[in-house]
């Protein structure tokens, strides 16, 4: 977009299930795109009581295994999750922070590598109320596989953890979010993020 290159608004955006913009009619518990053309404009719809969390994920199978659970569940509530399906564009991430001005609270996340970590800066940026979700040091030796990928990590890579870089370094791994399923899907019922202490 900053090149003037990026001339499609309709293709991308945001895959969402529990939250829409103000106004909008949504079937309970669906799932919808919102393309950048709409999140240039977005008004979200407020939060209907103070503290309720809108979880925000990177990969789509968040997303989808947390709506499978609440129909295989028979549950009446509806799993507030965003998902980026990848790395944020900007307006990707000024839609996620006009969340808290609506407010929500916003819980980010992403994979545990360098991308990841990338991503998370630029929401962290974007939506400064936003708390990183299950995205510290502990979260991450909680799910750590054996490995032997080599992480380039820098210490300012992980701002909201000074432990994280060091532990990511020694294990040079990445974590999935699907590594940490079951938690993430246990919050999101739960209604509040979690996280590992160390």
């Amino acid at each position: 977009a900053r090149l003037g290159v990026d001339c499609d608004d309709l293709l991308g955006g945001l895959i969402i299930t529990g939250v829409m913009p103000r106004g909008w009619r949504i079937p309970s518990g669906a799932t919808f795109t919102l393309p950048p053309r709409e999140l240039a404009r977005i008004d979200w719809e407020p939060s209907e009581t103070t503290g309720t969390w809108v979880f925000v994920t990177e990969n789509p199978s968040v997303l989808a295994a947390a709506s499978s659970q609440v129909l295989a569940q028979h549950s009446l509530v509806t799993p507030r999750v965003i998902c980026t399906a990848g790395t944020p564009s900007q307006r990707e991430c000024e839609a996620i922070g006009a969340l808290s001005d609506a407010g929500w609270n916003i819980a980010v996340r992403a994979d545990f590598d360098q991308a990841g970590l990338a991503h998370m800066r630029a929401l962290l940026a974007a939506a400064p109320a936003a708390v990183a979700w299950r995205m510290g040091a502990a979260d991450y030796l909680a799910a750590v596989p054996e490995g032997t990928d080599l992480l380039h990590l820098q210490d300012s890579d992980a701002p909201w953890d000074d432990h994280l870089v060091p532990v990511m370094r020694k294990h040079s791994v990445p974590v999935y979010e699907e590594d940490l399923l079951p938690a993430l899907l246990a919050d999101i019922a739960a209604g509040a993020p979690g996280s590992c202490a160390l």
